[in-house]
């Protein structure tokens, strides 16, 4: 059974949909990777299968059922949420950010033990990459997450400090989460993916096992030029990053 499902999904801002007619899902242990061109309306997806975002059409179906509850009730249900804002409480230290959460600390450090020499330390001091570190350990230990959705992690970040979080990605499914990643860096999304979606103006153009484009990545990639240009999500933030 799939853990998190969208059914011909319409999901958008202020009534107006955006996408329209997604159909996903995510199993458990599974990473499915989520690509598309800047504007394709993946945010929008994401923020709308967490609950941030209401439902305009069709239907979210967490376990098996359909729900319309918000973002935090679905939290409390077990789902996760990672965006490229770095969701840390700045000021806090990074063992406040974690207690604050009830989080379990030495679960943690488990994930990431580079975070251990900055328990003291104040989250906003703590680099991009430990930031990001930190919104991770979070999500993954915030009780026992079923579900992580994770937008756009990497953003602006070091290649190295993006296969440390990926790894860590990586172990979250071993341990039975149902992982949807929306990643800029194809070629280390497709690596570690089970399967993937590629989403063009708001629907889904590509999709399949991502065995089949390990290797061959040219088939996303031409997925992305020879799609349209897409404009801008309404409501939605204003793209930073880009597909290399």
């Amino acid at each position: 059974m799939s853990l998190l499902e969208a059914r011909s999904l319409d999901a958008g801002y202020a009534g107006v949909a955006v996408v329209r007619g997604l159909d996903l899902h995510v199993d458990e242990g599974e990473i499915v990777a989520l690509f598309g061109p800047n504007g394709a309306g993946k945010s929008t997806t994401i923020m709308t299968l967490c609950g941030a975002l209401p439902v305009i059409g069709g239907e979210v179906r967490l376990g098996g059922v359909a729900t319309t509850a918000s973002l935090h009730v679905r939290a409390r249900s077990g789902v996760g949420l990672v965006t490229e804002q770095r969701s840390v409480f700045a000021r806090m230290t990074v063992a406040d950010n974690l207690k604050v959460s009830r989080c379990r600390t030495d679960v943690a450090l488990e994930y990431f033990p580079e975070l251990e020499q900055h328990l003291a330390r104040p989250a906003g001091l703590l680099s991009g990459g430990q930031q990001q570190m930190l919104a991770l350990a979070r999500a993954l230990t915030r009780g026992e997450p079923k579900v992580l959705l994770i937008d756009e992690i990497s953003l602006g970040l070091a290649p190295q400090v993006v296969d440390r979080l990926l790894g860590v990605v990586t172990t979250a499914a071993a341990r039975g989460a149902a992982i949807i990643l929306v990643e800029q860096y194809v070629h280390k999304a497709t690596d570690i993916a089970d399967r993937i979606y590629v989403m063009r103006r708001g629907r889904i153009h590509l999709t399949g096992g991502a065995e089949d484009f390990r290797g061959d990545v040219s088939r996303i990639e031409e997925a992305y030029l020879s799609a349209d240009p897409s404009p801008q999500e309404p409501g939605a933030p204003t793209p930073q990053g880009k597909m290399p």
